[in-house]
């Protein structure tokens, strides 16, 4: 194993490329050499006569790309690919061959080789070309990639502490930082949200600062991302000393942005000046755009979650004084119901096509129970949950919900997450614990493929079913923005021909009956 020096030239490059070629003719790896130098390409080669001392090289170092033929004494054809990349299908692999192949070029290129050339028909210049791009290639492959691992991991929860470290860290992997904060406005004044850093800094969660003369001010009044070059050479605030007395010299924040107004900023230091140009404030463009409506829902659930609490403290104080504790819980699930229904009412209040849907809902859900034979504590879960399974729709943007026409993917997601988010500002109250399987549970598909866990018959809690036979029939027959309301014989009809695929077949026999008695 030999290794060669690039020549330096005039081209600026941060580092050498790395390249380990991989051929057993010594005069060709000499040849390969002698073109790369005369191209003034920066470049680090490192020469594996063997397969298996090439394998045992990108093992134990590592490489920007591999330059590779084909024809090996212990290897031929595709198969030496394949046994290269499957060791590192990270590293880009450009084949040079002897053999002007086209077929096989074809099927290498399928296999994910980034290039195919033929010894003898390229100069240095398109050797090292080639080369350059496969690396670009494979680094937007990595980045598309970890952009859209990271996009999966920010719409998969509604807590955004649950999932700072693992978007942090990706971040990393696409843009270099040393601290990173999450800073959101509160009446005045700034509050950190969340801090990230590699270096000693007084900064911690939950600090609160005057919002006056702060970068996210400066923000929030253009509504575009602040970058500072080098805090060395000039600070716009004054917060900045704080910055780089810690040894940051250049800064990106950028808006968190929902519904048109910036509610705070997702801020990235560097110790290197000029860390952040045009491409890094593009990628972190597209993922702050991807955080800002998970903060946002967080900061929303939060505060659910507190008025929730603060509720069930007050109940429990009023359980606390009754004399018997049977009649306690009696009244207290009563009092929850009752809140549920002035709740439900006020929101469904500002969306007339559901004016008095949950209540709807509920009465029928429960005359169905009745038939079933279902028991008291069983009954009383279905009616808390069928009162409160709309709640998320708080959340929903008025846009979606009044929309007249068909909503797109995205919109439809949104809307999906409702129920989740109906559940996570009930759980705090153990009362409504009982209710939270049913609402969770109220979209999946009797013969499976429902959302949000794909369960089938007999899997879905009971309440569940009935409560989305009632659901369905009332918005059936209740007028939408995109549609007028249904007949009770079309209602009937529709909920028929899914029985069995959509919905559970007894619950669709049972509520039919019901609908028909009360409509004969």
């Amino acid at each position: 194993m030999k290794e060669y020096e690039g020549i330096p030239t005039s081209v600026k490059e941060e580092k050498p490329m790395r390249i380990l070629l991989v051929e057993d003719n010594r005069a060709d790896a000499r040849l390969i050499q002698e073109r790369l130098k005369r191209s003034h390409s920066q470049f680090d080669l490192i020469h594996a006569i063997r397969l298996d001392e090439a394998l045992k090289q990108l093992e134990e170092d590592v490489f920007d790309v591999v330059l590779l033929d084909l024809g090996l004494p212990e290897s031929q054809g595709i198969d030496t690919f394949l046994r290269v990349h499957g060791q590192v299908p990270g590293v880009p692999i450009v084949i040079l061959s002897g053999l002007a192949d086209e077929a096989l070029a074809i099927d290498a290129v399928k296999q994910g080789a980034q290039d195919y050339l033929v010894k003898g028909q390229v100069d240095g210049n398109v050797l090292s070309r080639s080369m350059r791009y496969a690396v670009e290639r494979k680094r937007l492959e990595q980045r598309m990639g970890l952009m859209s691992e990271l996009t999966r991991v920010i719409s998969s929860s509604l807590n955004i502490n649950e999932i700072y470290e693992i978007v942090i860290s990706g971040i990393k992997e696409l843009v270099d930082f040393d601290q990173a904060t999450i800073t959101l406005v509160e009446e005045g004044t700034l509050r950190f949200l969340a801090v990230s850093s590699s270096v000693e800094t007084v900064l911690v969660e939950d600090t609160v600062v005057p919002l006056a003369g702060m970068p996210t001010e400066w923000v929030m009044a253009n509504k575009v991302a602040n970058v500072e070059p080098d805090l060395a050479e000039c600070m716009q605030f004054s917060f900045d000393e704080i910055h780089l007395s810690e040894g940051m010299r250049s800064a990106i924040r950028l808006p968190l942005i929902s519904k048109g107004w910036v509610f705070g900023t997702f801020n990235l230091y560097s110790r290197k000046p000029n860390a952040y140009g045009q491409g890094e404030q593009e990628i972190l463009e597209e993922l702050v755009g991807q955080i800002a409506p998970a903060i946002k829902n967080d900061r929303l659930f939060t505060e659910a979650k507190r008025r929730m609490e603060a509720l069930e403290s007050a109940y429990r104080q009023l359980a606390d004084k009754a004399s018997a504790l049977a009649k306690q819980k009696e009244e207290l699930d009563d009092a929850l119901l009752n809140m549920a229904r002035i709740l439900i009412s006020t929101q469904e209040a500002s969306e007339p096509c559901s004016n008095g849907h949950s209540e709807r809902v509920a009465e029928l859900c429960l005359s169905i129970a009745s038939e079933m034979g279902l028991s008291r504590k069983e009954v009383r879960q279905l009616q808390a949950a069928a009162l409160l399974h709309d709640l998320g729709r708080v959340n929903i943007p008025k846009e979606i919900l009044f929309k007249s026409g068909p909503l797109s993917a995205k919109e439809k997601a949104e809307v999906q997450q409702h129920l989740a988010a109906a559940a996570e500002m009930l759980r705090p109250s153990v009362s409504l614990n009982g209710a939270l399987p049913v609402i969770e549970s109220q979209k999946e598909r009797y013969c499976g493929g429902g959302y949000p866990n794909d369960l089938k018959g007999e899997e879905i809690p009971i309440g569940a079913r009935i409560l989305a036979v009632a659901d369905a029939y009332d918005a059936m027959t209740s007028n939408r923005p995109h549609r007028p309301a249904m007949s009770e014989e079309d209602a009937i009809e529709a909920l028929r021909k899914d029985s069995g695929t959509q919905w559970d077949p007894e619950v669709v026999d049972i509520c039919c009956g019901i609908v028909s008695k009360v409509t004969a």
